[in-house]
C-alpha cells in the first residue's frame, strides 16, 4: 500500500470514530431527557450534549466526503460554521 492509501484509510477511520462518538453522545442525551425529573435538568441534557453530538457528526461527515469524494459540501461547511 502506498502512503496515499494509508492516509485515506486513517482519515476514514477518524471520520467513522467521530460519527460513532456523535451517535453515542446523542443516545446519552436521549437517555438523560427521559431519566431526569426536573425541566431544567432535561433542558441541560438536551442542549449541551446534542450540540456536541451534532458537531461531531457533521465533522465526521465532512471528513468522510473530503477523503472519499475529493470535494466538500458548502452547505455542510456553512452548517458547521453556524453551529460553532
Amino acid at each position: 500500500m502506498c502512503l496515499m492509501e494509508i492516509t485515506k484509510e486513517i482519515f476514514s477511520l477518524i471520520a467513522a470514530v467521530m460519527l460513532l462518538l456523535g451517535s453515542f453522545i446523542a443516545l446519552i442525551s436521549a437517555i438523560g431527557i427521559v431519566k431526569f425529573q426536573d425541566v431544567f435538568l432535561r433542558s441541560h441534557a438536551a442542549t449541551k450534549s446534542s450540540t456536541l453530538s451534532v458537531l461531531l457528526t457533521l465533522i465526521g461527515v465532512l471528513i468522510y466526503f473530503i477523503v472519499n469524494t475529493g470535494f466538500f459540501s458548502v452547505r455542510l461547511l456553512l452548517s458547521l460554521v453556524l453551529l460553532i
